[in-house]
């Protein structure tokens, strides 16, 4: 019996020897062997354009590629590594063989927002990726924006969810301009609570109960919002900067001087890129510049 079982167990050894030297039985190669690598990085891809990345497998002959978007919403991949633009933001894309990775990040471009060389082009895709804004919906879908003028609605909105950590606000009164169905509502309601505006006042300081959310936001006002939400560390006494159209007296000398330190904002620069020396803080804020403030104030 024993000498039945050594001469089936050699067959079977035989039989599958030479299965792998014909060819019939593939080699199934180790993760730890494998290698993959994709042809870009990040893909900046068209609001509604395709493009198609290209894996290159070491390590296996033969190998499948599998693909997937991290967030088909944002951009689809087929089974070729041909990734479509379905709506402006990023997610990521990765191929796989074997369980092992690669990725590429993709970000899908608002039609007005194209150009790297765009001081906004990074910050406004870092505001979109993390959840900061969408952009226009409706008539401007597609688009940011990043030239037209940022309301006061806007930006609290803008700041509401950068860092909104679950306040309840079902208490807070808001202000008799602000309907309890507008999309700001809630924002407007944790700026309050979280003391970053207390609305206008008249000429004698006193408060108006108006908030003004249609209202153009200056770049004041903006570097405001931002110095009271971020409460940064009183600045070098010895080293500050100045402009000449922020004064001491104003109520936003110390937001705009600690910004600048800090590395928030620069002021305006000729058209060789040399300091000005004047900030424009009545100046109107655009999109543009309201995202790139929020982006190097998290960074700064």
């Amino acid at each position: 019996m024993k000498c039945w079982r050594s001469v089936i167990s050699l067959a079977m050894v035989l039989v599958l020897m030479m299965s792998v030297f014909s060819g019939s039985v593939p080699w199934t190669a180790s993760a730890a062997s494998i290698e993959i690598a994709l042809d870009k990085e990040e893909l900046l891809l068209k609001y509604g354009k395709s493009a198609t990345l290209k894996a290159t497998v070491s390590g296996v002959e033969n190998a499948e590629v599998k693909w997937l978007s991290d967030n088909p919403e944002i951009a689809t991949v087929d089974s070729s590594g041909k990734v479509k633009g379905v709506k402006p933001g990023v997610t990521t894309v990765y191929a796989t063989v074997n369980g092992v990775n690669a990725e590429c990040r993709v970000i899908v471009m608002f039609k007005d927002v194209t150009s790297t060389s765009a001081y906004y082009f990074r910050p406004v895709y870092w505001a979109v990726d993390n959840g900061i804004t969408t952009g226009y919906t409706g008539a401007k879908k597609g688009y940011f924006g990043p030239d037209d003028f940022c309301t006061r609605a806007q930006i609290v909105t803008f700041l509401y969810r950068m860092l909104y950590r679950g306040e309840d606000l079902s208490s807070v009164e808001s202000f008799a301009d602000v309907p309890d169905d507008a999309y700001y509502a809630n924002a407007v309601k944790w700026a309050i609570v979280r003391k970053l505006t207390t609305g206008y006042t008249d000429s004698h300081g006193n408060p108006t109960g108006e908030f003004g959310p249609d209202d153009i936001c200056t770049r004041g006002q903006i570097m405001t919002f931002i110095w009271r939400y971020a409460k940064p560390e009183a600045p070098d006494p010895n080293n500050l900067p100045s402009y000449s159209d922020v004064k001491e007296t104003d109520y936003f000398y110390w937001p705009v001087i600690v910004a600048t330190q800090f590395g928030v904002c620069t002021g305006y620069t000729d058209k060789n890129g040399k300091p000005t020396g004047i900030f424009g803080p009545n100046d109107s804020c655009t999109r543009g510049q309201a995202v790139t403030f929020l982006a190097r104030s998290v960074s700064s």
